[in-house]
């Protein structure tokens, strides 16, 4: 017998731990009311570092975090989660970058030239050498490729993870002394760093397939509003006093949405949530993010 297809969840919120002996016990428990509700989500998500709980509303999210706590002992406090944002480029860019240090003993040196290309936003990442010569060694190439994959897990712009570009070694310097392993590394990822803020780096935000369904004399406000989300309009269907709307909509623009719908109709009205792919993120959004995020660091720090 096939599995029950169970619907997509609607709303999200980030599950904080309140005490360590609640982290050590968080994955169980949320595994747990996934396996006994079918309709619940759970994930990890790297790009913002956050455990996201998913569900069918805002009182199905509440009553998981509450049993949570009755049923497993753990102490949770929830947030509405960070929009997990990706980096990527939109051109080809080159950059050398050289890291010397000098401590009492044997130094470090590696010099690195590195080339990024753009490639498709969904795209993974790719590493190339075009070194000829032996002008770097292979045990140095490796290393200069972690150092780039150590760059795209922490970002370029905003700490966001990247995606869509292909790295390429063309040429470089080693020591026959100083040159080790980590130096290289360390010249690899700020050499990628460098290139890739010259290569026109762009945020790239989750699009979801949104599908509302009210009552036709609400159809009007629900339009309006969708607008004001930055929603790409699908198409629209009447089947009697119902109106339906299906659109592409930013999850920035939906994560308190549920509360805003319901004041909208009166309770009457219902959505559903698919996710679609990433798009760009216009620039002057972009701008505002990105500020966001380096005063989030400045706090932190």
């Amino acid at each position: 017998m096939d599995d029950v297809q169970q619907p997509d969840p609607i709303v999200s919120v980030a599950v904080h731990p309140v005490s360590q002996s609640d982290v050590a016990k968080l994955t169980t428990a949320l595994s747990r009311l996934a396996a006994e509700d079918g309709t619940l989500r759970w994930h990890s998500e790297p790009a913002t570092r956050e455990t996201i709980l998913s569900g069918m509303g805002t009182v199905h999210v509440d009553n998981a975090v509450k049993k949570a706590h009755s049923k497993f002992g753990v102490n949770l406090t929830t947030t509405i989660p960070r929009v997990p944002y990706r980096e990527t480029i939109t051109k080809t860019s080159s950059s050398e970058y050289t890291h010397k240090k000098q401590t009492g003993g044997a130094g470090q040196y590696a010099r690195v030239f590195l080339r990024v290309e753009s490639l498709g936003d969904d795209d993974d990442f790719e590493f190339e050498s075009e070194v000829f010569g032996g002008a770097i060694s292979q045990p140095f190439i490796a290393a200069v490729q972690k150092g780039c994959r150590q760059a795209i897990q922490t970002g370029v712009m905003a700490g966001y993870p990247v995606t869509g570009i292909k790295a390429v070694v063309y040429d470089g310097k080693e020591h026959p002394v100083d040159s080790k392993e980590i130096a290289f590394q360390i010249a690899g990822r700020e050499c990628f760093k460098k290139a890739a803020m010259g290569a026109g780096p762009v945020l790239l935000e989750p699009i979801y397939e949104v599908t509302v369904t009210v009552p036709g004399e609400n159809m009007g406000d629900i339009m309006g509003d969708l607008n004001s989300r930055r929603a790409r309009v699908l198409g629209m269907d009447q089947e009697g006093t119902r109106a339906t709307v299906k659109a592409e909509v930013p999850l920035a623009e939906m994560q308190t949405y549920i509360g805003e719908l319901r004041s909208m109709t009166q309770g009457r009205g219902v959505y559903s949530m698919k996710f679609l792919r990433y798009g760009r993120v216009p620039s002057h959004l972009m701008e505002q993010i990105v500020a966001a995020r380096e005063k989030e660091k400045e706090e932190e720090n």
